[in-house]
């Protein structure tokens, strides 16, 4: 349980990379897991927020060394494995996907 959830940090690992591209609609088959994760989380934040409080959900996505390069870390320009705004935009969308599907299921 995420009874102490005061932030989310938005992003979805497959077990081998921190942070792996998800494809331009959230389809890789871990977001569901995740978004399993942050809507529970969420959830359990809303039990205990008062009025004007807010929730953070960071899109946490690092740039080379911390993400993984196509051409290696020590490749000089390293090529990302996607474009990280384009990444933080849908974990954004599947981030109010999440809060509304929560804020549905309480009313």
């Amino acid at each position: 349980m995420l009874k102490r959830t005061s932030c989310i940090h938005g992003r979805v690992s497959n077990g081998q990379q921190i942070q792996a591209d998800i494809g331009p609609g959230g389809e890789h088959p871990m977001t569901g897991r995740y978004m399993q994760w942050w809507k529970q989380g969420m959830a359990c934040w809303l039990d205990e927020a008062r009025q004007g409080d807010v929730l953070p959900f960071v899109c946490e996505l690092g740039p080379v060394p911390y993400a993984i390069a196509l051409n290696g870390y020590l490749a000089t320009p390293a090529e990302e494995i996607s474009d990280r705004w384009q990444q933080s935009l849908v974990l954004k969308e599947l981030a109010e996907k999440a809060w509304r599907e929560v804020q549905q299921a309480r009313s």
